[in-house]
């Protein structure tokens, strides 16, 4: 009997069911960071994954958002809908006043060009939280 892949990966074309399916990948490749890093997984309408990227990196507290960078990003792989994701090296689950902000400017942005922000998670140390569908957090 084989033991588990202790390294999860993600495949194209894999249904994503819920965007938490997507913690044993993020928590492999972002609990450990000391720098925060900003990246997006793509869907198309049925969920499927298109693309995992990390696609901006930064500092111990703060990475910079680029959002027309990353419209251009979705754009370019036909994305129906899409989950962001960012790691707090502190630990700390709890979203930041900036975190908030930049959901709420990223989902305004992109309901303006038919694609779904599903979710924006946070990964610190063992945690994955869910911005958009915990609101209790924010």
């Amino acid at each position: 009997m084989q033991s588990p892949d202790p390294h999860p990966h993600l495949q194209e074309g894999q249904t994503i069911a819920d965007p938490l399916a997507l913690s044993p990948w993020l928590l492999t490749h972002l609990s450990h960071l000391p720098f925060e890093v900003f990246g997006a997984a793509f869907l198309n309408s049925h969920h499927q994954l298109i693309a995992i990227e990390t696609l901006f990196w930064g500092g111990r507290s703060q990475t910079s958002v680029y959002p027309r960078h990353l419209v251009a990003r979705a754009l370019s792989l036909d994305t129906a809908s899409l989950i962001i994701f960012h790691n707090h090296p502190s630990g700390l689950a709890s979203p930041s006043l900036a975190d908030q902000r930049l959901t709420h400017c990223l989902a305004n942005l992109f309901s303006q060009i038919e694609i779904q922000l599903w979710e924006h998670l946070v990964v610190a140390g063992q945690q994955v939280v869910g911005l958009i569908r915990q609101p209790e957090l924010t």
